[in-house]
C-alpha cells in the first residue's frame, strides 16, 4: 500500500486486537466533521444512527443499530450491554457506518462489531 508501517504504528489505535473505527474514522480526513451519533425512537425502534457530513457537504449515515437489532442478534447477552448501553450502540452504529462509508479505512480488517457470515470473529465488547 505504500505506507510506512511506523506511521501505521503511530495512527492505529487497538484495544484487544481490533482497531477502532470511530478513531479511524475521524483521524482519516475523509470528513467534514468527527462521527457523531443520533438517538432516536422508543422501546424497540429505539436505537442510534451512525453519521456525518462528506466534504461535499452530502449527509453520510451508517444503519441504525435498534433495541430489535440487539435483542435479535443477542448482544443484550453481554453485561456491557446493561452497564453501558449508550456507548456500546454507538460502537455498534460506528462499525456498521465505516462498513458501508470508508471500507477503506478499515482495509478488509474484520472488528468484532460487525458479523461477516463465514467468517468467525470472536465477540469482546
Amino acid at each position: 500500500m505504500g505506507i510506512s508501517p511506523f506511521t501505521i504504528a503511530q495512527q492505529l489505535v487497538v484495544v484487544h486486537g481490533r482497531p477502532i473505527v470511530i478513531a479511524l474514522s475521524n483521524g482519516s480526513g475523509l470528513f467534514a466533521q468527527a462521527l457523531q451519533f443520533k438517538f432516536e425512537g422508543e422501546g424497540d425502534d429505539y436505537g442510534c444512527t451512525a453519521w456525518t457530513n462528506a466534504k461535499d457537504g452530502t449527509n453520510l449515515e451508517g444503519l441504525k443499530i435498534s433495541s430489535r437489532m440487539v435483542k435479535a442478534e443477542g448482544w443484550d447477552k453481554n453485561s456491557k450491554w446493561r452497564k453501558m448501553e449508550q456507548q456500546m450502540f454507538q460502537y455498534r452504529a460506528a462499525a456498521f457506518f465505516g462498513r458501508v462509508n470508508c471500507p477503506q479505512l478499515l482495509m478488509g480488517y474484520h472488528t468484532a462489531d460487525v458479523r461477516i457470515p463465514g467468517i468467525a470473529a470472536r465477540d469482546s465488547d
